[in-house]
């Protein structure tokens, strides 16, 4: 190898290597940048909220009360004023996959964000 050769190669791993560390750095600070929780109300976005974010939400938009919790990314419904309060036993949700339902109050919370932010938890239905 003459020093030409040397001084290329060297020019295209530096070229490789800056370039796998943009990627790297700009996917990982965008992923948290473009995660929110939806509450919506009758098929309508009442509520968006920017994760990670700590916080409670109380509802109320005509069809009863309910408090939404946050906590970073994750989501749960504390209380409603629903019969059977089965939105209130599901418990936490984390990811796109799940989400929570009252059908008696015609309430949805769910997750929005491109699937790679979540971490590819999202099954082919589900996409």
């Amino acid at each position: 190898m003459t020093k030409r050769d040397i001084i290329i190669a060297a020019l295209f791993l530096f070229v490789a290597l800056g370039a796998g560390l943009y990627n790297f750095y700009s996917s990982s600070a965008s992923a948290v940048s473009k995660r929110y929780l939806n509450i919506i109300y009758k098929n309508e976005i009442i509520k968006k909220v920017k994760l990670p974010a700590s916080k409670k939400i109380e509802i109320d938009a005509g069809g009863g009360g309910w408090t939404v919790e946050i906590k970073g990314f994750k989501a749960r419904i504390s209380a409603a004023d629903c019969p059977g309060r089965d939105c209130v036993k599901k418990g936490w949700i984390s990811n796109k996959a799940e989400a929570l339902i009252c059908v008696p109050q015609n309430y949805l919370v769910e997750f929005e964000g491109k699937d790679k932010e979540w971490g590819d938890k999202t099954d082919a239905v589900t996409q």
